[in-house]
């Protein structure tokens, strides 16, 4: 899950230096950002 959101359905992953911020819906994953690791959101 994402620290910052209130949304159960929203997580992330790390991948090398950047963190990719996804949304699960019933049939879709959504890619909502990605996001350098150094940059503060």
């Amino acid at each position: 899950m994402v620290p910052e959101a209130d949304d159960e359905n929203l997580r992330e992953v790390f991948a090398y230096s950047y963190r990719v911020i996804y949304r699960v819906e019933t049939d879709a994953v959504v890619v909502v950002a990605v996001i350098h690791g150094k940059r503060i959101i």
